[in-house]
């Protein structure tokens, strides 16, 4: 019951911590790591716990593997729910949305078919978690998100709200990454057979632009 709970736990750690570091560095590099993270968490879960270390010190071991497999999971759930959703147009964004939790009810029949054959539950976890390796080279394969390439960076002086924020930094950044962006989205048409729409792309830079611009006036002017 502990396991589980603490299981449970890292469900609402993996979201709040990963979903920041998503928005931060990009959702490509943070699937990334998840994937990393779950491969090894998994087979921790699987050889971790031994008739040599003793009870606790194998049940520890079990608990924070759990905990550390329900981080990982979210991370790649958030973030992978993130990019395909912004990786595609807004006609196709709801069906995207709907299609990526397929796989999520998919992967629990393929669990259920595996618990049948495989009896024991380190086999079962090891067996699990042999798939979970490919995952890590599609670091390689996966585009970043071109809505989180297209964050414009800003600038702003700090000595003209020092009174407001005293304790911030000089300049507030955030990513401005256009030419990748164009490079995924161009991609993307190409396999599509379609072609690139310039004005598309340069309304969805005027889109970033006025999101930051409204949340400029809205934190630091009346």
């Amino acid at each position: 019951m502990a396991a589980q709970t603490i299981f449970f736990f890292g469900y609402m750690v993996g979201s709040m911590f990963f979903g920041i570091l998503a928005d931060k560095y990009g959702r490509r590099p943070i699937m990334s790591v998840s994937f990393i993270l779950m491969s090894f968490s998994g087979f921790l879960c699987a050889f971790g716990p031994q008739d040599i270390f003793g009870f606790w010190p194998s049940y520890i071991i079990f608990v924070l593997a759990r905990f550390l497999l329900a981080c990982s999971t979210r991370g790649i759930s958030v973030s992978g729910f993130v990019l395909g959703s912004e990786i595609v147009g807004p006609r196709k964004r709801l069906y995207a949305g709907i299609v990526i939790e397929y796989f999520f009810a998919f992967g629990q029949f393929i669990l259920v078919t595996f618990a049948y054959f495989i009896r024991t539950w380190r086999a079962l976890i090891w067996s699990i978690s042999i798939f979970t390796v490919p995952y890590i080279f599609f670091y390689f394969i996966l585009p970043e998100s071109p809505r989180w390439l297209t964050k414009r960076k800003l600038k702003i002086n700090y000595e003209n709200y020092s009174s407001i924020l005293p304790e911030s930094p000089r300049w507030l950044v955030s990513k401005g990454r256009f030419d990748e962006a164009e490079t995924v989205l161009r991609q993307i048409a190409t396999k599509n057979k379609r072609d690139f729409n310039e004005d598309a792309f340069q309304q969805m830079k005027d889109e970033q632009e006025k999101v930051c611009l409204v949340v400029l006036n809205f934190f630091f002017y009346e």
